[in-house]
């Protein structure tokens, strides 16, 4: 799911995964590779990448990807032993660069020091030990930031979100704190709104809204929008934000 997650940024058309889907997918093959005697198989962020910097489009480029590694597995396996490994770690070496690229850091220090911080230790972390790790040593660091520029506890998890509306004009107020571990419930309720309506978002009562909820919020208004529906985010002018970036955490000032 996190590679999943991964690809879906590096998407040039912005399409989103259908998680659930993917989750089903991988558990049931890997039960009947199981019953096989065969590997388990993972999304790959390499092999993904790949095909999104070579022109891949659609889904069909993941299936002929998996289509001529089985036919070189078992009709070609004799040429697959000439190929140098030197070769094949070469070439995973660099698409590894093009995902960790100098200006992925750069990037990530426009976005605010807080986030330079989160992806050098998400990077450190994976490289001494592994993937999974790496994700939560990089959660945990940002988890401790939120908290530092005053993120309540109690809205760790949960974030007061109240929706009212008046016919085709719905308001949706969120309170305390809009961060990554909260999300999920604010994410829910702006997902039960019908289409084609007039939605504002009001973060005015927040004390802290974190990088990934602000990306989040626009994701979500450019999505709506495309239906027919407007979404306008207001209470942002009671923010200080941590750069100059449009995405960039924002903490209350007062």
């Amino acid at each position: 799911l996190l590679t999943a997650k991964a690809v879906d940024i590096l998407d040039p058309f912005k399409r989103k995964s259908d998680f659930n889907k993917d989750l089903i997918a991988v558990g049931a093959g890997n039960a009947f590779a199981g019953m096989l005697g065969g590997l388990p198989m993972i999304s790959e962020v390499a092999r993904s990448s790949a095909n999104v910097n070579n022109g891949a489009k659609t889904r069909w480029a993941n299936f002929f990807h998996g289509v001529f590694l089985l036919i070189f597995m078992l009709f070609l396996t004799p040429v697959i032993q000439l190929i140098p490994k030197t070769a094949l770690a070469a070439m995973l070496i660099g698409v590894g660069i093009k995902l960790a690229h100098p200006r992925e850091f750069i990037h990530a220090l426009h976005i605010g020091k807080e986030q330079l911080l989160v992806f050098i230790t998400t990077v450190v972390m994976t490289l001494c030990t592994d993937l999974l790790i790496g994700i939560g040593a990089g959660m945990l660091c940002e988890i401790i930031i939120n908290i530092f520029n005053g993120k309540p506890i109690s809205a760790m998890f949960k974030a007061p979100t109240v929706v009212s509306h008046n016919e085709n004009n719905y308001v949706v107020e969120i309170s305390k704190a809009a961060v990554f571990t909260n999300f999920l419930g604010i994410k829910n309720k702006l997902e039960a709104i019908p289409k084609g309506c007039s939605i504002e978002i009001n973060v005015e009562k927040t004390k802290l809204i974190d990088h990934s909820v602000m990306q989040s919020l626009d994701n979500f208004k450019l999505d709506y929008e495309k239906l027919g529906g407007t979404v306008i985010i207001s209470g942002l002018d009671s923010h200080r934000a941590f750069s100059h970036h449009e995405f960039a955490a924002r903490k209350r000032l007062a």
